[in-house]
């Protein structure tokens, strides 16, 4: 999962893209979860070779009705939805075969919190039983990269969970790499 953040000022650009394999023994109905307070502004998911699943520019306010009840009540017609949860972009995905790969590119801009004179993000990566490999460590499935614009020389950056090294740096704009504080396994 590589994600990519694009900060200017007060608000942050990202991009996060995944790829997820169905590694269970048939096919099954999935549901993309993105916890964010931003606003989405496109997601593209792909199933295998042929199927594309999409939205573009949907804001918490829009989510109005697009939460899956229990997948088990949701028939052979497929997922059904009900009222939705703040905070979190969801997005069905229907029919993924038994090995099939499903990839996701999701965009989505977020105001920055402003706290003791600097600017804050935060990316909460939760992930569900068996969505990652295991055994694995974190940093090895998460790659995190941020380019910092400021409109003033001197940027200033630092992060309580994750390393920064810069990776190129100019006047007004810095790019960091992201890595994890301490080292996480998957169970």
């Amino acid at each position: 999962m590589d994600v990519n953040c694009e900060f200017h000022v007060a608000t942050a650009f990202v991009t996060i893209n995944a790829v997820y394999v169905n590694s269970s023994n048939s096919k099954t109905n999935a549901m993309f979860v993105l916890p964010t307070p931003g606003t989405v502004t496109n997601c593209e998911i792909r199933v295998g070779e042929k199927r594309l699943f999409e939205t573009a520019v949907v804001s918490n306010d829009e989510l109005g009705d697009m939460k899956m009840k229990n997948p088990a009540e949701a028939g052979a017609d497929g997922p059904q939805f009900d009222a939705a949860v703040a905070d979190l972009f969801q997005l069905p995905v229907t029919g993924v075969g038994k090995g099939e790969h499903i990839e996701v590119t999701v965009n989505f801009i977020q105001q920055l919190e402003f706290v003791e004179g600097f600017y804050h993000f935060t990316l909460p990566m939760l992930f569900g039983p068996g969505v990652l490999p295991q055994g694995a460590q974190l940093n090895q499935i998460v790659r995190v990269q941020a380019a910092i614009n400021c409109v003033t020389p001197g940027i200033q950056y630092d992060s309580a969970t994750h390393m920064l090294q810069p990776l190129a740096q100019q006047q007004l704009q810095v790019i960091l790499a992201a890595t994890p504080k301490t080292t996480l396994q998957v169970a």
